[in-house]
């Protein structure tokens, strides 16, 4: 432990996936932090494996984790955000006490929530990190921790975050180099690898091989095996040696690797841990390579087998022109949100794996966020990235097999009307709002968390929480008087009864006008519904000995007055 015990630096020099095999190899126990532009970041790790993810603004609600693998329907997940858990209740403790979900389900959904909040740390490359050893309680589910195991963690994030840029500076020393993956079947099995991208690891496995043979001999596309060698590198499964050490395969010499036998497309009666186990990134900030570093000119590109024009990341045409990816940006943007994830990719349920492999590589070039600086767009990226989060869960779930049998059934039961989808997505769009609105105000970046929690009240009005927060904001910011705010509080504490905060706020505007009695009243059910709002509790105590010293000021001058 003493080895990693304080181990610091910068994200620029150790990437994320360095960094978390460090970790693994020394079976660390304690909390990695990540301070970078967009805020501090905290990876929990027990024995080397990651079991929570503490993000900034983190909007990944385990009711939509669940309703996304079918777990439960939207009817359900929208009843359960209007009926919140009690005051200490954990959402997903709720949700199984109330039977609604079992408690395999919950566990299998926890971890793929995890495994969501660590992807989008892979779209970080600049800032710094420190870890520091210690025992905690996080991560842990009816006693058992929730491990999220790094080979696999690492290979996703990589798969799905870094850009053929950040790969090839990423890679640049294995250029001309021979590599050979030594693993045996249960190793490689935990990188958590696609029927295809698993060919590309039997050929490793097979002998020596240059990158690019490698690609030619894959029939891949080359970021996909620069991300399979990247991850077998950063882990140290990779046997790296020089060309004139070893024998080479050749692509013409090779013997076809065994295709990986097909997966029965009935779905299980529980999802299974695949179904949990590549979910969607979101985008925070595509990588590029490392300072001081400059890709070789050989350093291969995104360019598939056989040279086709329609995968290359440069290729030209009216729809990659910047007023075509503009526009194509602002029409996606209207529908992304509500269509299903074939839709999402232009696709009917009948198409094959080789149609939603090829729309995911149109829709990549399209909407991958690293095109924007090139085409001088780089103010859609927020936009960008919201579209290019679902399409990338789109092929996750649907180039699975398994995967796609599970969503396919979810499909399959009835819907519920548009207009109630519509709802949903604005009532959990405006719950993401409030929740970075939450860390915006604990910044004390009031004007941020205004503008935040203005947009979670315009989309949930009947969110009591939200308004209080609002208001509150407003209050900081003298944009409203205690005396303005006073009912609008009040109003807050109807529409969400059990929000302490609600309350204590409205205590402070009774305060405010000298109505102490009414102040104590609802100090007193802040404190009830939340005995750890000390604020509350601190209020009561001032309040009570003010009157104390009034009362005995009183009797003081009293007695003199007599004399």
């Amino acid at each position: 432990m003493s080895d990693v015990n304080g181990l610091s630096g910068r994200l620029e020099d150790e990437p994320l996936p360095s960094i978390l095999h460090q970790l693994f190899t020394h079976q660390a126990t304690g909390a990695l932090k990540l301070e970078t532009r967009t805020g501090k970041h905290e990876v929990y790790l027990r024995e080397g494996f990651p079991v929570a993810v503490q993000l900034p603004g983190s909007a990944e609600p385990i009711g939509k984790v669940l309703l996304e693998m079918g777990i439960i329907d939207e009817q359900t997940y929208r009843k359960s955000l209007a009926e919140p858990p009690p005051t200490g209740v954990r959402y997903g403790e709720w949700l199984v006490q109330k039977q609604v979900v079992s408690a395999d389900h919950m566990k299998l959904a926890l971890k793929a929530q995890v495994r969501r909040k660590l992807h989008r740390l892979f779209f970080l490359n600049e800032g710094r990190f420190v870890f520091a050893t210690g025992e905690h309680d996080r991560g842990m589910e009816r006693s058992e921790p929730l491990k999220i195991h790094p080979a696999r963690a690492i290979y996703q994030g990589v798969r799905s975050a870094w850009g053929a840029d950040r790969l090839a500076g990423a890679l640049f020393l294995l250029d001309g180099k021979a590599l050979r993956c030594g693993l045996d079947d249960q190793g490689v099995s935990r990188y958590g690898l696609g029927q295809e991208e698993a060919r590309g690891a039997a050929l490793l496995r097979q002998g020596f091989w240059t990158l690019p043979d490698l690609v030619a001999a894959s029939g891949l596309p080359a970021q996909a095996i620069h991300a399979l060698v990247y991850a077998l590198w950063v882990t140290d499964a990779l046997e790296v040696k020089s060309t004139s050490e070893v024998k080479l395969l050749r692509p013409s010499a090779a013997a076809p690797p065994p295709s990986p036998p097909p997966r029965p497309l009935t779905p299980p009666s529980v999802p299974s841990t695949a179904t949990a186990a590549a979910p969607p990134p979101l985008p925070l900030k595509l990588g590029t390579p490392p300072r001081g570093v400059t890709p070789p000119a050989s350093a291969l590109s995104l360019t598939p087998p056989g040279g086709a024009t329609a995968a290359r990341p440069d290729a030209t045409g009216p729809s990659l022109t910047p007023d075509g990816v503009r526009k194509a940006v602002e029409a996606k943007l209207k529908t992304v949100e509500t269509e299903n994830l074939f839709q999402v990719l232009g696709l009917d349920q009948s198409a094959t794996t080789e149609q939603i492999k090829a729309a995911y590589f149109d829709a990549a070039r399209r909407f991958h966020p690293d095109r924007l600086p090139a085409l001088g767009l780089d103010a859609l990226r927020a936009d960008v990235e919201k579209i290019f989060r679902r399409v990338s869960e789109a092929y996750a779930t649907l180039g699975d097999e398994a995967r796609r049998a599970e969503y396919v059934q979810a499909l399959s039961k009835p819907a519920t009307s548009s207009a109630d989808h519509a709802k949903a997505m604005r009532v959990l769009e405006a719950e993401m709002a409030f929740r970075r609105g939450e860390v915006h105000l604990r910044r004390n970046d009031l004007p941020a968390a205004l503008r935040e929690f203005e947009a979670a009240v315009a989309g949930n009005p009947e969110e009591g929480e939200h308004l209080a927060y609002l208001v509150w904001t407003k209050i900081s910011l003298k944009q409203l008087t205690f005396q303005e705010a006073r009912p609008k509080m009040q109003e807050a504490t109807r529409l969400s009864p059990k929000c302490a905060r609600a309350y204590y706020w409205l205590g402070l505007c009774y305060k405010e006008d000298k109505e102490l009695d009414r102040a104590i009243a609802v100090f007193k059910r802040a404190a009830e519904l939340d005995g750890r709002l000390q604020e509350a509790t601190s209020e009561l105590r001032l309040i009570q000995m003010r009157r104390e010293k009034e009362r005995q000021s009183g009797g003081f001058l009293d007695r003199f007055r007599k004399k």
